[in-house]
């Protein structure tokens, strides 16, 4: 599915749950599957921030990544470094904390 296609309401659920961060992946640019579906998503990610931030939620809690479904070194390393830039950890059975 397209990242562009990620509803506003969905993060803003996630963040209401207690999500210690969301990141929404999509097509690197310019090699959208859909055209322009990462160009839409950019956009939503502005709107998204802005009402996280009127509902008191840190927007630099929601993260975007642009990689190609192949290069999971990539993803890997984001993932990453989105659990330390959040002060995420691991416990002994490796469950985040």
């Amino acid at each position: 599915m397209c990242s562009a296609r990620v509803p506003i309401n969905l993060i803003e659920r996630a963040f209401d749950l207690g999500a210690a961060g969301v990141i929404v992946a999509g097509c690197e640019f310019p090699t959208c599957h859909y055209i322009t579906g990462n160009y839409e998503c950019e956009k939503r990610m502005k709107r998204a921030r802005k009402r996280l931030a009127k509902r008191g939620h840190d927007p630099d809690r929601l993260w975007s990544l642009w990689c190609s479904a192949a290069d999971g070194p990539k993803f890997a390393a984001a993932m990453t470094e989105m659990v330390e830039t959040l002060g995420l950890s691991r416990d002994v059975e490796g469950e985040l904390r």
